[in-house]
């Protein structure tokens, strides 16, 4: 029997998902239950290899192969060897053998069947990855709601009754419109003979003028959910070919609503609306129960309550956050909780965000174990102020049991976390307010052996302040790793100290104070750590912004690989005095050193966030240029407030420049709506402009006299790269029309990224 180009497809498909399992032993063949028992996967097929004696593990549709697949990346299938299907010895063609028997095997019967009853066709029954209730057949539903039967997938042709024809062919508006009246007239008996399905034209009413046409044919391969709404009226004079087609068509259709949608809200709110359609596409739809396993908040609870019951033995993916403004319809967190517990043998993926009156009611959720939860996250939507006087509480996870869960990550949540049972995780995020035990850390990192990100931020160690190790901590599979003191100094850097991460290829630190700065242990650390940046990077950042209510200094790095972050809380003039020294002793001596942009931001600005109530403190520059003389500063980015407020950055880039930032070729100024950030109005940076500020960078760099020219083989050595909103003089905004480039006193001037405006000042 030859097959079809979508039998192909599907043994290709399914060629490339299986998995081959070889025993280690003497057992015998492989069953479904060792499969579920072990990993949790019931949508599998097994077929035995008598020629070699191995098993072909193949799951039933596309989720249940990421769900086994991610299964056996984390466990190993006890007794067994997993790996992909190969192409040699045959193992490939033995397989796909298998599986056109599989095919042949099933059009024989519906062959068969299709004989006995030739006057009435067989439903076209789902296959093994498409499953649909035996309760509600949407083949039997839509035969009902169309008033005929529906022809099998395999008399498609001949119903069609022109060959060539495809599905295409047909408008959504044919495929999706229900029968009308015209169903309900009298069919005589006997042989029914089947037309070639020709367009009728149907006579449109006469229109106005000003009307416009209707939207274009919609293609089923991006199907948007609100035509399909708009499609629900009948339609008398048009055939409805819908009826025609077979289920696994619409299937695909119906699935391809959900594809590229980023959110799991976006899921559900999808999900509602194809179920709101019509009764034919509703039947199909909760015949999916793949499309039925993510659990939002954001519809009322019966429909969780019915994505619940039709995604049966499906693993869920379920999130909750706070109702947002102007939201209807939203379930209160003690309603969702009671819903989704339900279910709790089946969570694999659990995002929870509560207001903190709420954390207690899930932090009694969580103590029961679930047995394939395989990712946790809780946070809260702000910490609250803790008594230290009254006990924390504690916070027994899962009951203390393990499971499957791999990624742990608790933020805002202040209560007492002992993270010594879950030694199998390969992710760990806790930070901002969690309290926890130094020892209870260490004996963690001591005996995990999978950990490949660790991130503390901002803890509470109740068992006193972090100590170095005289034995380091070697975590080989480490890649990612963020150390974080909080606003109080907790000394995190020492944990730092005690880690050895070889492999480490992303790695963050911010730490309260500079005497870390003077420790030659930390510049030691750091010598191999900017060394992998510099193979592929050739340069970095420092950035001087603000750390809460804190000044703050972050030098970076921006590898596509391999990246880093050192930050440092505390005073901005005591970071700008003890960090170019800092970096020197880190980067290679010589003229290879790496080029460094220079971010001030806002702290040099003469800006400073404005608060309603309170008296506006100018920010004055805290630095000069010459401090950086030592580095090699190709760029400088700094925000300035729109409209002729550039005094201070002068002062900071324009006195010293050949000898504080001698290798300055780049200055990128970011407007910043005044609404943001304001500054006095007698500061003396108001009532300088753009103008007057390159005219002082052109005098300063190339060493002339006010109006003096520029040499013509140094002109457009520095550029000024404008973003944002700027207001400058009428002829500034006429050499730079249309966002073109334009040069003043031999400063090139790039406009293409922002909008000018001229002003009278």
């Amino acid at each position: 029997m030859t097959l079809n180009r979508n039998d192909k497809t599907r043994i290709a498909h399914r060629l490339a998902d299986a998995f081959t399992c070889i025993p280690t032993g003497n057992q015998g063949p492989l069953t479904k239950q060792e499969v579920y028992t072990q990993l949790g996967v019931s949508l599998v097929s097994i077929i035995y290899d008598e020629h070699t004696g191995w098993s072909w593990v193949l799951a039933d549709g596309q989720d249940a192969y990421l769900f086994l697949k991610s299964r056996l990346e984390s466990e190993s299938l006890q007794g067994y060897t997993t790996r992909k299907v190969q192409r040699s010895d045959g193992e490939w063609a033995r397989l796909e053998q298998k599986l056109k028997a599989e095919i042949e095997s099933r059009k024989r019967q519906e062959n068969t069947s299709g004989t006995s009853g030739r006057n009435n066709p067989a439903i076209p029954q789902p296959t093994a990855s498409r499953s649909l209730p035996s309760q509600t057949n949407p083949a039997e539903s839509l035969s009902a709601l169309e008033g005929t039967n529906w022809p099998s997938s395999s008399s498609t042709s001949n119903v069609l009754g022109r060959s060539g024809w495809s599905i295409a062919d047909a408008s959504v508006s044919h495929i999706f419109a229900h029968k009308s009246t015209v169903s309900s007239q009298t069919v005589p008996q006997g042989p029914k003979v089947v037309p070639p399905l020709v367009r009728p034209k149907v006579a449109q009413p006469p229109r106005k003028k000003q009307r416009t046409k209707g939207p274009a044919s919609w293609s089923l391969l991006q199907p948007d959910p609100a035509r399909l709404w708009s499609l629900r009226q009948p339609d008398a004079k048009r055939p409805c070919p819908f009826k025609k087609l077979p289920v696994e068509l619409i299937e695909a259709v119906l699935e391809e609503c959900f594809e590229g949608l980023e959110t799991r809200r976006e899921h559900v709110e999808m999900a509602h609306t194809l179920d709101s359609v019509s009764t034919g596409i509703r039947q199909v739809l909760r015949g999916l129960p793949s499309l039925w396993a993510v659990i939002h908040p954001a519809l009322p609870a019966q429909f969780t309550k019915r994505a619940i019951s039709l995604s049966p033995s499906r693993p869920l993916s379920i999130e909750y956050v706070p109702k947002p403004a102007q939201s209807k319809g939203w379930q209160k967190f003690g309603v969702f909780i009671q819903l989704v517990e339900e279910a709790r043998d089946r969570w694999d993926s659990l995002d929870v965000t509560v207001n903190p009156m709420s954390l207690a009611t899930l932090i009694q959720a969580l103590e029961t174990p679930a047995p394939i939860l395989h990712s946790l996250r809780v946070s809260t939507t702000y910490t609250e102020q803790v008594d230290d006087s009254q006990p924390i509480s504690p916070f027994r996870l899962l009951d203390g049991k393990q499971g499957y869960l791999r990624r742990l990550e608790l933020n805002k949540t202040p209560c007492a976390f002992d993270p010594t049972p879950f030694t199998l995780l390969t992710s760990m995020i806790l930070e901002e307010g969690v309290y926890t035990r130094y020892q209870d850390v260490l004996d963690f990192l001591t005996s995990c052996s999978q950990l490949e990100e660790l991130h503390l931020a901002d803890l509470n160690f109740t068992d006193g302040p972090p100590r170095e190790l005289e034995q380091p901590l070697v975590l080989p599979q480490l890649k990612q790793l963020t150390l974080a003191d909080g606003v109080a100094r907790v000394g995190i850097i020492k944990l730092y100290h005690s880690i050895r991460a070889d492999n480490c290829e992303r790695l963050t630190l911010k730490v309260r104070g500079v005497a870390e700065m003077d420790r030659p242990e930390l510049v030691e650390r750091f010598v191999p750590v900017v060394q992998r940046i510099l193979e592929t990077e050739s340069q970095t950042a420092l950035r001087f912004s603000r750390h809460k209510n804190l000044s703050a200094t972050f030098w970076e790095g921006a590898g596509a690989i391999h990246s880093f972050c050192l930050g440092f809380i505390g005073d901005a003039l005591a970071h700008a005095m003890h960090f170019p020294s800092f970096i020197n002793r880190v980067l290679p001596p010589g003229n290879g050193a790496p080029q460094i942009k220079l971010n001030v931001e806002g702290m040099m600005s003469g800006l400073t966030e404005g608060r309603i109530g309170f008296d506006v403190v100018e920010a004055m520059p805290t630095v000069l240029a010459s401090r950086f003389q030592s580095l090699t500063v190709t760029e400088v980015v700094a925000q300035v407030v729109v409209d002729r407020h550039f005094g201070c950055l002068q002062e900071f880039i324009a006195p010293g420049l050949q000898k504080g930032l001698p290798a300055l070729r780049r200055i990128t100024l970011q407007a910043v709506p005044s609404e943001t950030l304001v500054m006095k109005p007698e500061s003396a940076a108001a009532g300088r402009g753009l103008e007057e500020f390159i005219d002082a960078v052109s005098q300063a760099y190339y060493e002339v006299a006010p109006g003096g020219g520029v040499p013509a083989q140094k002109r457009n050595s520095i550029t000024v790269l404008l973003e944002g909103r700027f207001g400058v003089n009428a002829s500034t905004r006429t050499a730079l029309v249309d966002g073109g480039d334009g040069a003043r006193a031999g400063i090139r001037i790039v406009a293409s990224k922002a909008k000018l405006h001229c002003t009278n000042l």
